[in-house]
C-alpha cells in the first residue's frame, strides 16, 4: 500500500542518515470522528487526534537537529480508516493519514 510506503521510506531515511525520531504523546487532547462515508458494504470513517506532545529528531551523534525536549507542541492528526461490515474480520484498515 501507498501509506505503508510512505511511512517505510520515511523510516529508511532516517536510518540512512543515522537519525533516531522520538515522538512522545504526554496527552491525547481530545479524539472527534469527523465524519462515516457508507458505500454499499465498505464503511470509512475519518477521526481525528488532538495531542500534546513532544518531538525531537537526532543525529548519528545523538545531536537534536529538530525539535526541542522541554517543549510540548500540539498536534492534530486526521487518520482515515475503512472496513468492509460483511467481514468476519472485525479490524479496520488505516488508509490516510493528515495533519491537520
Amino acid at each position: 500500500t501507498s501509506l505503508l510506503d510512505g511511512f517505510q521510506s520515511a523510516v529508511d531515511e532516517r536510518q540512512k542518515d543515522n537519525e533516531t525520531l522520538i515522538i512522545n504523546i504526554k496527552k491525547i487532547v481530545n479524539i472527534i470522528i469527523k465524519d462515516v462515508r457508507i458505500n454499499k458494504n465498505n464503511v470509512a470513517i475519518r477521526v481525528l487526534f488532538e495531542t500534546d506532545q513532544i518531538k525531537v529528531l537526532k543525529d548519528k551523534n545523538n545531536v537534536i537537529i529538530d525539535g526541542n525536549p522541554r517543549k510540548i507542541i500540539k498536534v492534530k492528526d486526521l487518520w482515515s480508516f475503512e472496513r468492509n461490515i460483511a467481514s468476519q474480520n472485525k479490524n479496520w484498515t488505516l488508509i490516510e493519514t493528515a495533519t491537520e
